[in-house]
Protein backbone atom coordinates (compact mmCIF):
# COMPACT_ATOMS: atom_id res chain seq x y z
CA UNK A 1 0.00 0.00 0.00
CA UNK A 2 1.38 3.22 -0.77
CA UNK A 3 1.24 5.23 2.48
CA UNK A 4 1.23 9.06 0.71
CA UNK A 5 -2.24 7.82 -0.65
CA UNK A 6 -3.14 6.88 2.82
CA UNK A 7 -2.23 9.88 4.27
CA UNK A 8 -3.23 12.49 1.66
CA UNK A 9 -5.90 15.03 2.59
CA UNK A 10 -8.50 16.05 0.21
CA UNK A 11 -8.31 19.81 -0.18
CA UNK A 12 -11.84 20.69 1.95
CA UNK A 13 -10.19 18.66 4.95
CA UNK A 14 -7.63 21.16 5.75
CA UNK A 15 -7.32 24.35 6.84
CA UNK A 16 -4.39 26.65 4.09
CA UNK A 17 -4.09 28.34 6.78
CA UNK A 18 -2.50 26.17 8.69
CA UNK A 19 0.13 25.98 6.12
CA UNK A 20 0.45 29.33 4.38
CA UNK A 21 0.54 32.78 6.92
CA UNK A 22 -2.49 34.84 6.17
CA UNK A 23 -2.38 38.51 6.00
CA UNK A 24 -2.66 40.20 9.30
CA UNK A 25 -5.48 42.94 7.75
CA UNK A 26 -8.99 42.33 8.29
CA UNK A 27 -9.78 40.99 4.93
CA UNK A 28 -13.65 41.81 4.72
CA UNK A 29 -12.68 45.39 6.08
CA UNK A 30 -10.43 45.48 3.12
CA UNK A 31 -12.89 44.46 0.19
CA UNK A 32 -15.33 47.09 1.70
CA UNK A 33 -12.65 49.68 0.46
CA UNK A 34 -12.07 48.36 -2.38
CA UNK A 35 -16.39 48.28 -3.16
CA UNK A 36 -16.05 52.19 -1.60
CA UNK A 37 -13.72 53.05 -4.53
CA UNK A 38 -15.51 51.43 -7.05
CA UNK A 39 -18.95 53.26 -5.78
CA UNK A 40 -16.53 56.74 -6.71
CA UNK A 41 -16.36 56.49 -9.97
CA UNK A 42 -18.22 58.54 -12.21
CA UNK A 43 -17.57 57.22 -15.38
CA UNK A 44 -20.61 54.71 -16.27
CA UNK A 45 -18.07 52.20 -17.92
CA UNK A 46 -15.51 52.37 -16.24
CA UNK A 47 -18.02 51.54 -12.91
CA UNK A 48 -19.95 48.83 -14.99
CA UNK A 49 -16.56 46.94 -15.85
CA UNK A 50 -15.31 46.90 -12.49
CA UNK A 51 -18.63 45.53 -10.57
CA UNK A 52 -18.62 43.28 -13.42
CA UNK A 53 -15.60 41.81 -11.47
CA UNK A 54 -15.74 42.34 -7.99
CA UNK A 55 -19.64 42.37 -7.15
CA UNK A 56 -19.66 38.55 -8.52
CA UNK A 57 -19.99 36.42 -5.91
CA UNK A 58 -17.63 33.82 -7.10
CA UNK A 59 -14.77 36.33 -8.39
CA UNK A 60 -14.74 38.26 -4.92
CA UNK A 61 -15.15 35.13 -3.04
CA UNK A 62 -11.58 33.71 -4.46
CA UNK A 63 -10.04 37.41 -4.79
CA UNK A 64 -10.45 37.92 -1.22
CA UNK A 65 -8.45 34.94 0.01
CA UNK A 66 -5.75 34.72 -3.11
CA UNK A 67 -2.23 35.12 -2.72
CA UNK A 68 0.09 37.89 -4.51
CA UNK A 69 3.54 35.76 -5.01
CA UNK A 70 4.95 32.88 -4.40
CA UNK A 71 8.11 34.33 -2.70
CA UNK A 72 8.59 38.27 -3.21
CA UNK A 73 5.56 40.54 -1.81
CA UNK A 74 2.37 39.66 0.01
CA UNK A 75 2.63 35.95 -0.39
CA UNK A 76 -0.01 35.36 2.20
CA UNK A 77 -3.60 34.34 2.33
CA UNK A 78 -5.09 37.92 1.12
CA UNK A 79 -1.99 39.18 0.27
CA UNK A 80 -3.42 40.08 -3.53
CA UNK A 81 -6.58 41.80 -1.29
CA UNK A 82 -3.68 43.61 0.53
CA UNK A 83 -1.49 44.35 -2.49
CA UNK A 84 -4.26 45.51 -4.56
CA UNK A 85 -5.93 47.96 -1.80
CA UNK A 86 -2.17 49.34 -1.26
CA UNK A 87 -1.52 50.43 -4.60
CA UNK A 88 -5.63 51.71 -4.52
CA UNK A 89 -4.59 53.80 -1.31
CA UNK A 90 -0.99 55.16 -3.11
CA UNK A 91 -3.08 55.80 -6.35
CA UNK A 92 -5.63 57.47 -4.64
CA UNK A 93 -3.32 59.48 -2.93
CA UNK A 94 -2.07 60.55 -5.83
CA UNK A 95 -5.30 61.52 -7.13
CA UNK A 96 -5.26 64.15 -4.51
CA UNK A 97 -1.71 65.13 -5.08
CA UNK A 98 -2.35 65.86 -9.22
CA UNK A 99 -6.45 66.59 -9.38
CA UNK A 100 -6.06 66.57 -13.02
CA UNK A 101 -5.24 62.81 -13.35
CA UNK A 102 -8.56 60.70 -15.26
CA UNK A 103 -9.53 59.20 -11.10
CA UNK A 104 -11.69 56.99 -12.41
CA UNK A 105 -9.18 55.43 -14.56
CA UNK A 106 -6.29 55.11 -11.97
CA UNK A 107 -8.94 53.52 -9.88
CA UNK A 108 -9.94 51.19 -12.54
CA UNK A 109 -6.47 50.21 -13.45
CA UNK A 110 -5.67 49.59 -9.77
CA UNK A 111 -7.95 47.39 -9.29
CA UNK A 112 -7.47 45.81 -12.16
CA UNK A 113 -4.08 45.75 -12.90
CA UNK A 114 -3.66 42.32 -11.03
CA UNK A 115 -6.29 39.91 -11.57
CA UNK A 116 -4.80 37.73 -13.75
CA UNK A 117 -2.55 36.31 -10.15
CA UNK A 118 -5.81 34.15 -9.62
CA UNK A 119 -4.71 32.33 -13.00
CA UNK A 120 -1.36 32.46 -12.35
CA UNK A 121 -1.16 31.04 -8.93
CA UNK A 122 -2.64 28.55 -6.81
CA UNK A 123 -1.99 26.97 -3.37
CA UNK A 124 -3.15 24.45 -1.22
CA UNK A 125 -0.37 23.29 1.09
CA UNK A 126 2.21 25.87 -0.45
CA UNK A 127 1.84 28.16 -2.96
CA UNK A 128 3.15 27.25 -6.51
CA UNK A 129 2.89 28.79 -10.39
CA UNK A 130 0.00 27.34 -12.62
CA UNK A 131 1.16 26.25 -15.83
CA UNK A 132 -0.55 29.02 -17.37
CA UNK A 133 1.47 31.50 -14.85
CA UNK A 134 4.82 29.64 -15.84
CA UNK A 135 4.30 29.61 -19.94
CA UNK A 136 1.82 33.11 -19.85
CA UNK A 137 2.24 34.99 -17.01
CA UNK A 138 -0.06 37.62 -14.95
CA UNK A 139 0.65 40.45 -17.19
CA UNK A 140 -0.83 38.93 -20.19
CA UNK A 141 -3.76 36.91 -17.89
CA UNK A 142 -4.83 40.18 -16.77
CA UNK A 143 -4.92 41.76 -20.26
CA UNK A 144 -7.04 38.44 -21.25
CA UNK A 145 -9.45 39.08 -18.47
CA UNK A 146 -10.39 42.43 -18.96
CA UNK A 147 -10.30 42.37 -22.34
CA UNK A 148 -13.00 39.34 -22.55
CA UNK A 149 -14.88 41.28 -20.10
CA UNK A 150 -14.52 44.66 -22.10
CA UNK A 151 -15.80 42.85 -25.23
CA UNK A 152 -18.68 41.44 -23.09
CA UNK A 153 -20.09 44.78 -21.89
CA UNK A 154 -19.28 46.59 -25.51
CA UNK A 155 -16.76 48.90 -24.01
CA UNK A 156 -15.00 50.62 -26.87
CA UNK A 157 -12.53 52.94 -28.01
CA UNK A 158 -9.61 55.06 -26.46
CA UNK A 159 -11.05 54.46 -22.94
CA UNK A 160 -10.90 50.20 -23.64
CA UNK A 161 -7.06 51.00 -25.25
CA UNK A 162 -5.95 53.04 -21.73
CA UNK A 163 -7.05 50.64 -19.39
CA UNK A 164 -5.58 47.53 -20.90
CA UNK A 165 -2.47 49.88 -21.38
CA UNK A 166 -2.59 50.45 -17.67
CA UNK A 167 -2.36 46.32 -17.58
CA UNK A 168 0.37 45.79 -19.77
CA UNK A 169 2.26 48.88 -18.48
CA UNK A 170 2.17 47.97 -15.01
CA UNK A 171 5.65 46.33 -14.91
CA UNK A 172 7.01 49.32 -15.74
CA UNK A 173 10.26 48.37 -18.35
CA UNK A 174 9.89 46.11 -20.87
CA UNK A 175 13.12 44.10 -19.08
CA UNK A 176 10.63 44.00 -16.19
CA UNK A 177 8.12 41.99 -18.28
CA UNK A 178 6.11 44.86 -19.50
CA UNK A 179 4.90 44.58 -22.94
CA UNK A 180 4.75 48.59 -23.13
CA UNK A 181 6.09 51.19 -21.09
CA UNK A 182 3.92 53.69 -19.07
CA UNK A 183 2.63 55.99 -21.97
CA UNK A 184 0.24 58.21 -19.79
CA UNK A 185 0.09 59.57 -16.20
CA UNK A 186 -2.65 57.69 -14.89
CA UNK A 187 -0.65 54.30 -15.90
CA UNK A 188 2.77 56.07 -14.68
CA UNK A 189 0.63 55.72 -11.08
CA UNK A 190 0.10 52.49 -11.26
CA UNK A 191 3.36 51.59 -12.14
CA UNK A 192 4.56 53.63 -9.34
CA UNK A 193 2.23 52.54 -7.11
CA UNK A 194 2.69 48.38 -7.43
CA UNK A 195 6.60 48.93 -7.77
CA UNK A 196 6.53 51.08 -4.37
CA UNK A 197 4.25 48.37 -2.18
CA UNK A 198 5.49 45.42 -3.88
CA UNK A 199 9.41 46.63 -3.14
CA UNK A 200 8.20 48.19 0.46
CA UNK A 201 6.80 44.76 1.78
CA UNK A 202 9.43 42.63 0.54
CA UNK A 203 12.15 45.09 2.63
CA UNK A 204 9.95 44.48 5.39
CA UNK A 205 9.25 40.87 4.77
CA UNK A 206 13.37 40.56 4.67
CA UNK A 207 13.58 42.51 8.03
CA UNK A 208 11.03 41.37 9.87
CA UNK A 209 12.68 37.41 9.12
CA UNK A 210 16.31 38.22 9.55
CA UNK A 211 16.92 36.42 12.50
CA UNK A 212 20.59 37.77 13.28
CA UNK A 213 22.14 39.59 16.14
CA UNK A 214 23.91 41.67 13.81
CA UNK A 215 23.00 45.07 12.75
CA UNK A 216 22.44 44.48 9.09
CA UNK A 217 21.52 41.83 6.96
CA UNK A 218 21.89 40.80 3.17
CA UNK A 219 19.84 40.50 0.43
CA UNK A 220 20.74 40.12 -3.48
CA UNK A 221 17.85 42.60 -4.01
CA UNK A 222 18.60 45.35 -1.78
CA UNK A 223 22.55 44.83 -0.59
CA UNK A 224 22.30 45.43 3.17
CA UNK A 225 19.76 46.31 5.06
CA UNK A 226 19.74 47.95 8.82
CA UNK A 227 17.70 46.46 10.87
CA UNK A 228 17.99 48.50 14.32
Amino acid sequence: MNLSSVLALKENEYDKSDFIKKTSKDIELMYKKLTAAIALVKNSECKKLLESFFLESNFSKKFKYHTAAIYIHHNTIGGLLEHTTNVLDICMKLCELYPILDRDLVITGSLLHDIGKLEELDYNAGIYATEKGRLIGHLILSYEMVSKKLKELDIEGTLKHKILHTILSHHGKKENGSPKEPMFPEAMCIYFADDMDATIAHMLSLKETAFTDDDFTYSKEFGNIFLK
